[in-house]
């Protein structure tokens, strides 16, 4: 297999993707594209996790949407120097020569690197229903594959550091982020609950997938949901709707 040092990103949607592009406009637009997570990693660092190990360490990232979100760039700079030891560089255009410097990375998929091929490869993500259901994968498979820092194995339950869970709730076949806080009573089974996030007392999670920074009350029961923002999501149909602010908080602004 060629070797190359360098490599680049395209961070937005690619044509095969039109359905996904409308249902994260609608549903994640608070969500730079790269930062939707999975597995409670920003697509982002599973891609940059694989060309580290494919020894890549002149990345180039192509971000149309730079705009919209001023602080990523820095944030993802530190990250990358801090993880894996690169700097990284951003373009508004693909160069023209991309392709003969190194591998291109194009559309929101998740890329990672092969177990047996040790090459590059992909799990392509077409609409909503693949991208919850690699989530779903996230706790048995995906976790498996990324070496990424502060995430912690402990039995069936994965965590990312400074978790709090009460010695009343259950919490079993799922992945909890960073500062997740699961109050009395509250049950997460084969969940995966982002960052900052909190379930209030009682609250039972089945099979769901909640993003970052969402503090859900008391007394919920979700299965087979996405909780995005305020969104109720079915992740099969596409269908929504939208939760009381009694019962469901979120931050508006999220980047990493």
């Amino acid at each position: 297999m060629e070797k190359f040092s360098s490599a680049v990103i395209v961070c937005d949607f690619s044509e095969t993707q039109a359905l996904f592009q409308a249902q994260w406009q609608q549903l994640f637009a608070q969500y730079h594209p790269y930062c939707l997570p999975i597995g409670n990693q920003p697509l982002i660092l599973w891609a940059l996790e694989a060309l580290a190990r494919l020894q890549c360490f002149d990345i180039t990232l192509v971000d149309p949407y730079a705009s919209h979100h001023p602080r990523l760039h820095q944030q993802l700079k530190n990250l990358a120097a801090s993880i894996y030891g690169f700097q990284l560089h951003f373009t508004p255009t693909l160069p023209p020569d991309a392709a003969k410097t190194g591998p291109v990375l194009t559309g929101v998929h998740l890329y990672y690197l092969h177990p047996d091929t040790q090459a590059l490869a992909q799990t392509s993500l077409h609409n909503l229903r693949d991208y919850y259901e690699e989530n779903m994968r996230a706790p048995t498979l995906w976790q498996s594959r990324v070496t990424l820092p502060h995430f912690y194995q402990q039995g069936r339950l994965g965590r990312g550091a400074h978790c709090q869970i009460h010695a009343q709730s259950i919490c079993r076949h799922s992945l909890l982020g960073k500062y997740v806080s699961l109050q009395q009573e509250a049950q997460a089974i084969g969940s995966v609950i982002g960052d900052y996030s909190r379930l209030g007392p009682r609250t039972h999670l089945f099979g769901s997938l909640i993003l970052p920074h969402t503090r859900l009350g008391s007394d919920l029961h979700l299965v087979g949901k996405i909780v995005s923002g305020q969104y109720l999501i079915d992740p099969l149909t596409g269908a929504w709707t939208e939760i009381d602010h009694v019962w469901c908080k979120a931050q508006k602004v999220y980047a990493l």
